[in-house]
């Protein structure tokens, strides 16, 4: 893609830029947000680093590549309904004219753990239809500095601001800092990278760079003179760009590999157990397509605990195309959510079953006109269901009061984490405790695309590292995993999966449903609920889930069951139409009811 690098000069705006040579972009241009004319260089900001603004057009030579700026210091009325801070309507214009210019694709940009930066940047990029490549995002801090001194990124520190830090380490590199950082994140729990604040970097030579940056003359400026942490900040003097030898440019086949090699790390245990499991042959899936046509459209919303719920939701006007459809089901569970004093913003999960993939993105634009920047969670799958259909859902929301228990991870750029979302939902919903996750897909995070050539085994893996990655974002363990549906296009591929989600640790209330089709044409998506165990508000419910075995017309149940009334005839009822059903033994069944159970603390 072509890209913009968002620079602020540190140390992870430019090894980003690295990382996105290294995956075969194309940095067209730089963007920078610097203080306005006459102010302080350590200007008090969440979203940017200020200090050593001084180099950005230095840095820009050495990039050989246009250098776009704009001042923090605006507010612009031409972003309607859009109730964002003036630096990031400064952000939103300072992009809309490098995209006008030279037709970008994408951005750049060096958030490590900031929630509060990378949100706001990708909404930017979101409302100006650009991605977002974060490919430092939730990395492990300490790998990340090895990463860069590894791959020549000299970069020093220009400001410092933590116990353990002062004048004396201004100037210094990070390969010289290095062992101080461990200390001091031994001593105090600092972040070796910066995170907490506790220091900033300018880069003055990496790889990617044609010429470096020598500092000839600098002094020190002391912005806050405490006595155990101050707060002190390098400003040039007299600056000059030196020439680098040819074999000195240019990322060396080394480099590549340290920086890539995220997405193709492994499970100690994977390499064995696929060689092994890949010589089970494939046999082509002869199963028979039943079609769904007469289930019953309850369209009813109960309420049960703090949650509601709705299922088997669909419009019965055929002559709605998938659209229209799409719009009526949701326009509905907007209409009955506010009669039950709740919102589309209290919107836990929803499950979406279409007749054809083919309609996912229409679904998803119409998803988008119901939900903005915290969206629900979501499993997407095609069932074979009559055209008359199109479409059904089912919803899990919660009562509007408790609005406050509900926190969403909605991460939309692209890194070596885990996949961006593929459409308006967010990865993850805790609720009190419970986490709602969205049905995963075996997506190569740093490229959203599929392994190639096409293998389910492959596909599973990369489906439990993006699992294990949300896992590890919210610190829960996988023996804290309540349920896991495993969607699978092939029933064949069962005997293939299984041993994979044992080894991984998916043992118990795990089934398989054998589905029409799959978003992306994946051969499997795995959905999971996870429950902490101990609620953020004890005064309220929180979910558990259990899959049990029943019988039932080859179909999904879904029950909802409130602590006070554990009666499984009093409970919701979601159908899920499925080709077959298998129990974690790959015993065949009829069916399968997903239970979800609302406990109170013990």
């Amino acid at each position: 893609m072509r890209v913009v690098g968002l620079i602020s000069g540190g140390k992870d705006s430019c090894f980003n830029l690295m990382n996105c040579v290294a995956l075969g972009h194309e940095i067209v241009a730089l963007a920078n947000l610097c203080p306005p004319k006459n102010h302080p260089d350590e200007r008090d900001s969440m979203m940017y680093q200020t200090v050593g603004h001084d180099f950005i057009e230095l840095i820009s030579q050495c990039l050989e590549l246009p250098l776009f700026r704009r001042c923090l210091e605006t507010h612009d009325e031409r972003v309607e309904n859009v109730d964002w801070e003036n630096e990031v309507h400064d952000l939103y214009f300072l992009l809309e004219m490098v995209k006008r210019e030279h037709d970008i694709e994408a951005v750049s940009v060096g958030a490590i753990l900031s929630t509060y930066q990378r949100e706001r940047v990708e909404q930017v990029c979101n409302k100006l239809g650009l991605k977002t490549l974060a490919y430092l995002w939730c990395q492990d801090q300490k790998s990340l500095l090895n990463e860069m001194i590894d791959c020549d990124l000299n970069a020093i520190l220009v400001k410092v601001a933590s116990l353990g830090l002062d004048q004396r380490h201004l100037g210094k590199s990070l390969a010289q800092m290095k062992d101080h950082l461990y200390d001091l994140e031994r001593k105090f729990g600092g972040n070796v990278c910066g995170e907490g604040g506790e220091f900033e970097t300018i880069t003055l030579d990496c790889p990617i760079f044609k010429k470096r940056i020598v500092i000839e003359e600098s002094e020190v400026v002391v912005h806050s003179n405490d006595a155990f942490a101050p707060v002190l900040y390098l400003k040039p003097k007299i600056l000059s760009v030196k020439e680098k030898q040819k074999e000195e440019v240019g990322l060396t086949e080394e480099m590549k590999r340290i920086i890539i090699k995220k997405h193709l790390q492994s499970f100690d245990w994977e390499k064995d157990l696929c060689t092994k499991i890949l010589e089970v042959p494939r046999s082509v899936n002869d199963t028979e397509i039943a079609c769904f046509e007469n289930f019953t459209n309850i369209n009813t919303f109960s309420a049960v605990g703090d949650i509601i719920t709705t299922s088997a939701l669909f419009c019965t006007d055929c002559n709605k195309n998938i659209t229209e459809k799409s719009r009526f089901i949701l326009s509905l569970v907007k209409s009955r959510l506010e009669e039950l004093n709740s919102s589309m913003s209290c919107i836990l999960m929803i499950h979406v079953y279409v007749r054809s993939m083919s309609d996912f993105a229409l679904v998803n634009s119409v998803f988008s006109e119901f939900f903005d920047v915290h969206p629900p969670s979501r499993a997407c799958v095609s069932v074979n269901i009559s055209k008359d259909i199109d479409v059904f859902m089912d919803v899990i929301a919660s009562v509007g009061s408790l609005l406050h228990l509900r926190q969403a991870l909605h991460v939309q750029g692209i890194s070596y984490w885990a996949p961006a979302n593929i459409g308006p939902y967010s990865q993850t919903i805790n609720y009190n405790g419970t986490f709602f996750c969205a049905g995963q897909i075996g997506l190569i995070p740093s490229t959203m695309s599929l392994p190639t050539p096409v293998n389910v085994n492959e596909e599973t893996l990369y489906v439990l590292k993006s699992i294990k990655s949300l896992l590890d974002y919210h610190k829960l363990d996988i023996d804290q995993i309540q349920s896991a549906i495993v969607y699978l296009v092939n029933e064949n591929d069962v005997e293939l999966v299984n041993p994979l989600l044992t080894k991984f640790g998916l043992k118990n209330n795990l089934a398989f449903v054998i589905v029409k089709e799959l978003p992306r044409q994946s051969l499997v998506e795995i959905q999971i609920n996870v429950c902490k165990g101990n609620p953020i508000d004890n005064d309220h419910s929180y979910l558990d889930f259990k899959i049990e075995l029943g019988h039932s017309n080859e179909s999904v149940q879904t029950k909802l069951f409130s602590s006070k009334r554990p009666n499984p005839n009093e409970g919701n009822f979601v159908w899920i139409p499925a080709i077959n059903v298998f129990d974690s033994n790959g015993k065949c069944q009829e069916c399968i009811c997903l239970s979800t159970y609302i406990n109170k603390e013990q």
